[in-house]
């Protein structure tokens, strides 16, 4: 379960040093106590030469050579409080040799938990991590963790340093692990040099990687130079590639001009299906007029009218962008961005871009929105979901009374879900949200979130969520949910986990697998 998403505060290196002591204070604790202050004898002043005095250099040096793994946060957060930037950065590269030869997994959990609280030391780890690996091994510099690892920082560093991230990864990457930081790092540099990171993209090998990149780069470009991102977007001779690379620079233009990335959008998704119509006639006059065995008994007007009608299937790859579009539109005027949505049929990204809407619009004005709501005469259910998990994170208690308004069916049933979702991102405890479900009162809504309650629970609460997943009639969720919960149940409560084991329907396969997390 990971806690949801919020806004975190950068702090100043001289203050970063405590909040980190602070947030990892808990990981400390259980690797073992921090260094006695007393025992740490005392630091000559640090000069304001490039180059340290000495008696400080053989201190840290001291200090770093005798400290035990468990004493590595605590002494990396000493060194991230020296004044000298060349000499911090030295101090923190003599301590990673030792840290990433040792454990890196241990330094993997310290960036999981400096992550976690929000604090931004990228760009401090990333120069020192590089010095530490020129002076190490290449048999430990080249082991698979470590390249994890070090695909992380760069990638994350690129965000305020993408050139030094790119030449990094180039000097200590290689195969797919370079190929995926390549494909990560070069939006950071388009918006900082767009020419660099087209000739970037051109090195990445893996589709996959190719298409984040080609998007990435399109965000950025779009935010800057609109014409110079369409005429590059335009260039790629692959339909798929150049629709991802089109919707990057419509979701870039969409943060700074809305109501002219929501008519590029149209005006090129009119465009695309032209082009698929023509390419279709093409292809059926080449058959020959052959019938296809899908088609047989139909005549060839028919046969052109049903090939016709089928959507062009690059238009999904738009999808991103009518999120973006739409988000934006309707943070200045929802009926207006309603309207746009509408206007386009279900294959050019209505559906999503009225998800978004309606998501967007209930976080602000909740009981507008649903009242806008009930006036759509064609409403799927997922829309009710939107406003209702939105409306809940805001105002949990007058979403849960207004829900049950609904007709009963799976519009309510989709909203009780949001009801649930919501509620638990605005603080409850999932034993609450447990306790309401039992007060509902259709049993398919109980359902729904009880399934919630135990994706929340499964790692803080596992007997709660098991208890959630055992009441669950619906056989493939329950095993989907049960894979989430039990490794979490072996460790709180092994007795109950037999139990669950024992009563649960998997296939032999699976029951093998989870009976061995049993294994003393």
């Amino acid at each position: 379960m990971t806690p949801p998403e919020r806004l975190r505060t950068r702090y100043g290196v001289l203050t970063i040093g405590f909040l980190l002591l602070a947030a990892l204070g808990t990981w400390l604790v259980s690797r073992g106590p921090l260094p006695d202050p007393a025992a740490i004898p005392p630091l000559a002043p640090v000069t304001s030469s490039t180059e340290p005095h000495p008696s400080t250099a053989d201190a840290w040096h001291q200090k770093i050579a005798s400290a035990d793994l468990a004493g590595f946060p605590g002494l990396l957060n000493s060194i991230l409080l020296l004044e000298n930037a060349d000499e911090r950065t030295r101090m923190i590269a003599l301590l990673m040799q030792r840290w990433l030869k040792e454990d890196v997994d241990s330094f993997s959990i310290f960036l999981d938990e400096m992550e976690l609280n929000g604090l931004d030391l990228w760009g401090q780890l990333a120069p020192a991590v590089a010095a530490a690996l020129r002076e190490m091994d290449p048999e430990v510099t080249n082991s698979k963790g470590l390249s994890q690892v070090l695909e992380r920082l760069l990638v994350r560093s690129a965000e305020s340093d993408p050139r030094n991230a790119l030449a990094w990864a180039r000097e200590f990457l290689s195969g797919k692990t370079l190929d995926a930081t390549l494909a990560a790092i070069t939006p950071f540099l388009a918006t900082i040099d767009p020419e660099t990171a087209i000739d970037v993209l051109d090195e990445v090998q893996s589709f996959p990687n190719q298409m984040q990149a080609a998007n990435g780069v399109g965000v950025a470009l779009g935010k800057s130079d609109f014409p110079l991102a369409m005429t590059w977007a335009e260039s790629f001779y692959s339909e798929t590639e150049r629709t991802f690379a089109i919707s990057g620079v419509l979701q870039g233009l969409a943060t700074r001009d809305s109501s002219r990335a929501a008519g590029e959008y149209h005006r090129i998704v009119e465009e695309m299906k032209r082009r698929f119509r023509e390419q279709v006639l093409a292809d059926r006059a080449l058959a020959g007029g052959t019938v296809d065995e899908e088609y047989e008994g139909l005549s060839p007007e028919e046969i052109e009218k049903a090939e016709l009608a089928k959507p062009n299937p690059n238009l999904v790859y738009f999808e991103n962008a009518a999120r973006v579009i739409a988000r934006e539109l309707a943070r200045m005027d929802p009926a207006a961005a309603l309207e746009w949505a509408k206007s386009m049929d279900l294959y050019q990204g209505r559906a999503v871009a009225m998800e978004t809407i309606y998501e967007t619009w209930s976080a602000v004005e909740p009981e507008t929105a649903f009242q806008a709501l009930m006036q759509e005469d064609e409403r799927r259910p997922e829309l009710a979901g939107k406003v209702f998990t939105s409306w809940a994170a805001e105002n949990p208690r007058a979403a849960a009374v207004t829900v049950l308004t609904l007709e009963p069916g799976l519009e309510r049933d989709t909203a009780i879900e949001g009801v649930a979702i919501g509620w638990m991102e605005s603080g409850a405890s999932p034993s609450q949200i447990a306790a309401w479900a039992e007060e509902l009162p259709a049993e398919s809504a109980v359902e729904r979130v009880r399934a919630v309650v135990a994706a929340e629970a499964a790692y803080d609460n596992p007997v709660l969520a098991w208890k959630q997943v055992e009441q669950i009639r619906n056989p493939m969720k329950r095993s989907e949910l049960f894979q989430e919960v039990f490794p979490n149940l072996v460790e709180e409560n092994p007795k109950l986990a037999r139990r669950a084991l024992a009563t649960i329907q998997l296939s032999p396969v699976e029951i093998e697998y989870f009976q061995a997390m049993l294994a003393p």
